[in-house]
């Protein structure tokens, strides 16, 4: 779907209010898949936040009903694609998330994946965690539009900001009484 700039400047703007409404760290990752996903108009979208032994503390999804996260099975590690840009801390945009030679596979019931945009969430040096989206949609009835530098960009002030959501819903909790 393209816009125009005033529609996407509009879109980032509901966006960054929706991540700033909540104190929540839960509720603030919800916000920012749920944003993101809609932002640039993909099929799913998911937020991992990186624990320290290989895998993920917290891992939100959208697009993907309860019934098939279950099936799903377990949290992804931190292999492949996911911990590539973990550890580069870099943005990664592939035509088709398959073709790439880190691509490990998936378990049976994870909805099949295309094309991938993916960047770590940083606030300062540290990474929060890392969002990824795939299955650009396409107004053209064939699909195979995929992710432009101009949904990275966008993308990339979304993270931008999440990052600063996110450390102030944590801190939030934090200071909050046990």
């Amino acid at each position: 779907m393209s816009q125009g700039p005033r529609s996407g400047l509009n879109a980032v703007s509901a966006a960054l209010l929706a991540m700033s409404r909540h104190l929540e760290v839960r509720d603030v990752l919800k916000t920012i898949v749920a944003s993101a996903r809609d932002l640039l108009d993909a099929e799913y979208a998911a937020l991992g936040v990186p624990d320290d032994h290989g895998g993920f503390a917290q891992f939100v999804v959208d697009g993907v009903s309860e019934e098939q996260w279950k099936a799903i099975g377990p949290l992804p590690r931190q292999h492949g694609i996911l911990a590539a840009m973990l550890q580069k801390a870099e943005p990664e945009r592939l035509a088709d998330v398959r073709e790439d030679p880190r691509f490990e596979g998936w378990p049976s019931a994870h909805p099949d994946m295309s094309d991938f945009l993916g960047l770590p969430i940083r606030y300062g040096d540290e990474t929060l965690g890392a969002l990824f989206l795939a299955n650009k949609r396409c107004p053209k009835p064939q699909g195979g539009c995929g992710f432009t530098a101009d949904d990275e960009e966008l993308l990339s002030i979304l993270a931008q900001h999440a990052a600063i959501a996110l450390t102030n819903a944590r801190l939030y909790e934090r200071s909050r009484p046990s």
